[in-house]
């Protein structure tokens, strides 16, 4: 995890700088908008979509033909293995700079990409680098450093803008290798803690089991929450717990914009849910924007771990996104034979607030990790070069952020189908993605805005690692209500 304590700046940092509103020249890319290049991106993040490889299929899309995968878009202008940046690209003289004070190595933590229209084979992709801010110097876990963040204009052969990133990365001076003793974390915030008496404990034991009970009186059946020592209807004393099956309806909430104290966040919403059994039940309403949360939303138990000693009951929206793919068709690599037809692409009136995607589970392995860099012409040495990345200050080579980016854009392909149409992509990375890990892919829908052609939906992403967060963000796409959804 990155601490952004600020340090005093010095006259190198100024240096550095002076670098910002630096805007290099138009820059084309080496190579036309292919398809063998398509293939060689889509086998490594597994990406079956077949607008971005079968002919005949994509004919019948929305996209009337081929198109690459949106966030390919960086691949385009990637300048190759031993090619050395033009000399004005002033990405390339700030490096240069920063090398020269110490700041020699690297690592990318956030990408923002907007896609004005999809990239169809033959397009020539042009760059322009334009650099937005350099920090100041900042003390992190990786060594100290600076932020250095540049936008890229992105234009086709017609000089027509076709998108837009924002790209920040961190310039730094490699502390000792990752694998010596770490100094010490500042402990995380704690969730405040339940005042547990006789009556109330067996609600919270039983939530670290994944179970919502609800007291149950034996002298007249009625069911009460929260639980007491005696029934209020009849008196009796003597109760017993059931569980709940988890399903219920949003009678009340409210957003929680302040006071906030850690670990809470602002905008968090808290919610009254009546639950099918009768009772109401007071939890946070979690997987969802604090907009489109609604009187009489339908809602499902989740549980919430909140560290060793704590687990919550909270609620979600009681919805999930068809499955379009099967976990056999989802593994890494490049099937020996696609898809017979045209697979189905959600509908708009299939997508709720709150739906949740498959999860999907991409094993880290070394060969993975170099060959995802080398499809993506990333060749950082990084992620391909134990040694080289021991001396960088890693502990070993690790997943590059266009890999990460085209696994979240990939994962939500996989949700939505081959007619949805990405629009925007914003991640920002965590804990780092090493060999021997796995990556836990899940996501769910933050928003849904009606289109006069269908809608727009946001989702929220998240991919996770044993280490923690790996990358998190959001994707904005566009769905068709006449694109041919599920049967």
């Amino acid at each position: 995890m990155i601490d952004t304590k600020t340090q005093p700046a010095s006259s190198g940092i100024s240096a550095l700088k002076a670098f910002t509103g630096q805007r290099g020249p138009t820059i084309a890319g080496p190579d036309l908008v292919n398809p063998a290049m398509i293939r060689h991106w889509c086998a490594a993040m597994g990406e079956r979509n077949p607008v971005y490889t079968d002919a005949q299929m994509a004919q019948g899309s929305v996209f009337a033909g081929i198109i690459a995968p949106p966030a390919m878009l960086q691949v385009w202008v990637m300048p190759g293995y031993g090619v050395a940046p033009p000399s004005e690209d002033p990405v390339a003289k700030f490096h240069a700079v920063a090398n020269a004070q110490g700041y020699t190595s690297i690592v990318a933590t956030n990408c923002e990409q907007e896609y004005l229209r999809p990239l169809r084979l033959g397009d020539k992709v042009h760059v322009t680098k334009v650099i937005e801010s350099v920090s100041d110097e900042k003390k992190t876990a990786l060594g100290t450093g600076v932020f250095l963040t540049t936008r890229f204009e992105f234009t086709d052969q017609h000089g027509q803008m076709v998108a837009h990133m924002l790209h920040r990365v961190l310039k730094f001076r490699p502390g000792a290798v990752a694998s010596a003793p770490a100094a010490p974390l500042a402990a995380p915030a704690l969730r405040p803690r339940p005042n547990l008496t006789m009556d109330n404990a067996f609600y919270f034991e039983e939530a670290k089991q994944h179970r919502l009970m609800i007291q149950r009186c034996t002298g007249c059946g009625r069911l009460r929450h929260p639980p007491t020592a005696a029934c209020a209807h009849c008196g009796a004393l003597g109760w017993e717990a059931i569980e709940s099956a988890g399903r219920g309806t949003l009678f009340s909430y409210t957003i929680v914009n302040a006071p906030v104290v850690p670990p809470f966040k602002p905008g968090y919403v808290v919610g009254v849910v009546e639950l099918e059994e009768g009772v109401r039940v007071v939890a946070e309403i979690v997987d969802v924007d604090s907009a489109a949360v609604h009187i009489g939303m339908p809602l499902e138990v989740g549980f919430l771990h909140c560290d060793a000693d704590l687990v919550l009951p909270v609620f979600r929206p009681r919805a999930e996104l068809p499955v379009l793919m099967q976990v056999s068709e989802r593994a890494i690599g490049y099937p020996g034979a696609g898809p017979t037809r045209m697979p189905p692409t959600v509908r708009p009136d299939q997508v709720q607030p709150g739906a949740r995607l498959a999860p999907l589970e991409v094993p880290m392995t070394r060969s993975y990790i170099v060959a995802s860099a080398m499809a993506t012409r990333d060749y950082q040495d990084v992620h391909h070069d134990h040694e080289l990345a021991r001396q960088r200050g890693s502990e070993d080579i690790f997943l590059n952020i266009l890999t990460s980016t085209g696994l979240v854009a990939r994962f939500v392909s996989d949700a939505f189908g081959p007619n949805a149409q990405l629009r925007k992509l914003a991640i920002r990375l965590g804990a780092t993605a090493y060999p021997g890990a796995t990556l836990t892919m899940v996501g769910n829908v933050l928003r849904k805005t009606e289109t006069e052609s269908g809608c727009d939906v946001v989702v929220a992403v998240r991919g996770s690692v044993s280490r923690g967060d790996h990358v998190t963000g959001e994707v904005t796409l566009s769905l068709l209500a006449s694109a041919g959804g599920q049967s």
